[in-house]
């Protein structure tokens, strides 16, 4: 599978340019898949380089760091996806998970509740 992170046109102030990321318009998920943990991390760190703000590369990096078990890294994550998007059911999921790893009970129920939301 591959993630877009977000190439196409892009509005800067009263014109629309054309943005390619280069080598970082996809990047390849199995290499969080097959545990090419630092190879995903650089590839996702350049991606948010060009595109901080998008919701799907911030959720990768959230999976990847919870694949690593690096819980606080992947809660920042998740956290930023779901400030950018909270349409997105499995970044709500996966930091419910996060929440849980940490013992942050309360955390885990605003969560889900704010899950609850979503249809």
């Amino acid at each position: 599978m591959k993630i877009n992170i977000g190439c196409g046109l892009r509005n800067f102030g009263n014109e629309w340019l054309h943005v390619d990321g280069g080598d970082y318009d996809h990047i390849d998920t199995k290499d969080i898949l097959i545990k090419e943990f630092d190879k995903a991390e650089i590839l996702l760190k350049k991606s948010l380089g060009h595109y901080p703000m998008f919701h799907t590369t911030l959720a990768s990096m959230g999976e990847l760091y919870f694949s690593t078990d690096d819980m606080k890294r992947s809660r920042d994550y998740y956290e930023r996806a779901v400030r950018v998007n909270p349409f997105n059911p499995f970044a709500h999921i996966r930091l419910m998970a996060v929440y849980e790893k940490l013992g942050l009970t309360e955390e885990k129920e605003l969560q889900a509740e704010l899950f609850g939301y979503i249809d």
